[in-house]
């Protein structure tokens, strides 16, 4: 399967972007809130592909454990 890539930049740098309560129309319809990792545009793909997709980190840098 190729990889999806987004609609504003054509970059393939995708993740699943947070779930909103608005997102619900788009949920019955079985698409999923992604957002571009190079535009920050936010956008919708199928469920199936979303989800195969990298989720957010919290962290944009490793943690340091604490000695």
């Amino acid at each position: 399967m190729p990889s999806p890539i987004c609609k504003f930049c054509t970059s393939k740098s995708l993740r699943v972007s947070k779930f909103r309560m608005g997102d619900m129309s788009h949920l019955l319809l079985f698409q999923f809130p992604v957002r571009c990792r190079s535009c920050r545009q936010r956008t919708y793909l199928s469920f199936h592909v979303a989800l195969r997709l990298p989720h957010r980190s919290k962290h944009s840098t490793p943690v340091k454990s604490v000695s």
